[in-house]
Formats: C-alpha cells, sequence, structure tokens
C-alpha cells in the first residue's frame, strides 16, 4: 500500500513541469503597473489631504486627458511631485513664525 503511493508520487514528480518565471510575470502584469498604482493613489491622497483637487485635475487636462487614469508613469511622477511641492509649501505658509515646525 505505502509502495503505491510512493510510487504514484514518483510518477506525479517526474511528469510535473517547471513553471515558466517569464509567464507567470506577464500574467500578474508587468513591475510598472503596481507603480502605477502607487503614484495615482499618492497623487489622489495629497490633493485630497491638501484640498489641491483644483490643481490635479488643471495637471491631467494639461496632459490632455481627462482622468488621472490616463497619465503615463512619468506624468504621474510629475503630478506626484508638483502636488508633493504644493503641500509642503502649505505646510511651510501655516507654520507660525518663530516656533519650530508642528511636524
Amino acid at each position: 500500500m505505502n509502495e503505491a503511493r510512493v510510487t504514484r508520487v514518483r510518477r506525479l514528480l517526474a511528469s510535473a513541469s517547471v513553471p515558466d518565471i517569464a509567464t507567470i510575470r506577464r500574467k500578474q502584469g508587468p513591475i510598472g503597473l503596481t507603480r502605477r498604482r502607487w503614484l495615482m493613489q499618492e497623487a489622489r491622497l495629497l490633493a485630497s489631504r491638501y484640498s489641491l483637487q483644483e490643481h490635479l485635475d488643471a495637471f491631467v487636462y494639461a496632459q490632455d486627458h481627462e482622468a488621472i487614469t490616463g497619465l503615463d508613469v512619468d506624468q504621474l511622477e510629475q503630478l506626484v511631485a508638483h502636488l508633493g511641492r504644493l503641500g509642503a509649501n502649505l505646510d511651510a505658509a501655516c507654520d507660525p513664525p518663530g516656533v519650530p515646525p508642528a511636524r
């Protein structure tokens, strides 16, 4: 009985194929997709945190797109950098003079 199981497992292992890593990665999507999703999330977070939705929309429209989802990774990086600078400026403007920042 045990010999039959061992023989069956050996046969299954012999007939098993090694997965093709390239195929698996193609199915999961490119690495850039994860970066793109993170950048969109970060842009939306910055826009909501600092009430910069108008700036986000203006940037998207200036790039000839109707939504943030139409931007490519380079444009999204520019958008996040732009919103980050605006947010930092707002933080600095709200700090009381002569007092260390509250962050």
